[in-house]
């Protein structure tokens, strides 16, 4: 039997060591936690943690740390069926997070330790991604310098299975997805090659757009204009000019979406009962709309509607393994 194809997640992995208490420590002073534990974490890698606990074949992709320090995470990964064979290896220590979390306010505070861990080349992606083994493949938008060559390689992968396929064949392509979190517009380049867009907050606001509605009718227009201005070689022309779905979550207002043609819908904000962990809500939000978009056939406003009670579900628990109790409640009531 032929493997089934994968999801492909592309990003970076970090470990996360977060602390719980009832008050923020005084200034030279202690204060004794509550609970403690390591997460394995980073977007891509939480992504997959998100579409591997909802039945999703999936694959991350990124550089992994050979130190026996941060085995934990290989062995994570591993116990949860992720993928991570092509991952390139190095002796660096993984960047890892300090996250002091105080529970009576649902507030955090996170140290970020990066000791010059090496960035994911093009070159890595060349040598090590099949691309016959994916259907799906999403990128953390980051080093945008190295990944528009990745994304060209896909895109020019789907032009020749075009021309190639036979009357008979059933070859899927593959589709594309960016996440524009980090607040810079290099990112901009990434997101015309793209068939679906997740816009963050942070990344809305740094552009100067407002709300979740001007960002997506905004970037969309922005989009159309890049495609035509932006410089290009000769090879590439025919693979940059994308309408993609664009998804833009509003933690206060809910979700934006313009889809790819032009239909405009809003999904509202309904709040949790009661916050109890935000961290990892954002990864759960777009792991669900790839898993309910590739593997169940959805719609994308019934693939959006889906993730937003998944994530509004998940910031009641700690950690992303509430995913399954969902999945559970929801095939009790269908019952």
């Amino acid at each position: 039997m032929t493997q089934p194809k994968r999801v492909l997640c592309v990003g970076m992995c970090v470990l996360n060591v977060v602390h719980i208490c009832q008050e923020y420590p005084p200034k030279d002073g202690r204060t004794r936690l509550s609970e403690g534990y390591w997460q394995r974490s980073g977007n891509a890698s939480n992504n997959c943690t998100v579409l591997r606990i909802l039945g999703s074949e999936c694959e991350f992709f990124g550089i992994l740390s050979r130190a026996p320090a941060f085995q934990f995470l290989i062995d994570d990964f591993k116990e949860r069926g992720i993928v991570i064979d092509s991952c390139p290896r190095v002796d660096i220590y993984q960047p890892y997070s300090s996250i002091l979390s105080c529970r009576p306010t649902n507030t955090f505070t996170i140290i970020h330790t990066d000791m010059g861990f090496p960035i994911l080349r093009f070159h890595h992606f060349k040598q090590y991604v099949k691309l016959e083994n994916y259907k799906w493949i999403h990128f953390e938008g980051r080093n945008p310098w190295e990944t528009k060559p990745m994304i060209n390689m896909i895109r020019r992968f789907n032009e020749n299975l075009k021309s190639n396929r036979g009357k008979d064949d059933d070859v899927k392509a593959i589709t594309i997805s960016v996440e524009l979190a980090k607040p810079t517009q290099d990112l901009l380049p990434l997101a015309i090659r793209a068939d679906v867009l997740f816009v963050g907050r942070e990344f809305a606001l740094h552009i100067g757009w407002k709300t979740p509605k001007q960002t997506i009718f905004c970037l969309r227009e922005l989009l159309t204009t890049l495609q035509l201005r932006e410089e290009k070689d000769d090879n590439e022309l025919d693979l940059c000019f994308r309408s993609p779905h664009i998804i833009c979550p509003w933690a206060d207002t809910g979700v934006d979406v313009l889809t790819a043609n032009y239909e405009y819908f809003h999904i509202p904000s309904s709040p949790p009962i009661h916050i109890i962990d935000t961290l990892g809500s954002g990864d759960t939000f777009v792991g669900s709309i790839i898993h309910a978009l590739s593997h169940m056939k959805y719609s994308v406003q019934e693939a959006v509607e889906f993730a937003n009670r998944l994530a509004i579900y998940k910031m009641q628990y700690r950690g992303l393994d509430c995913i399954k109790d969902y999945l559970t409640q929801q095939e009790e009531e269908e019952d």
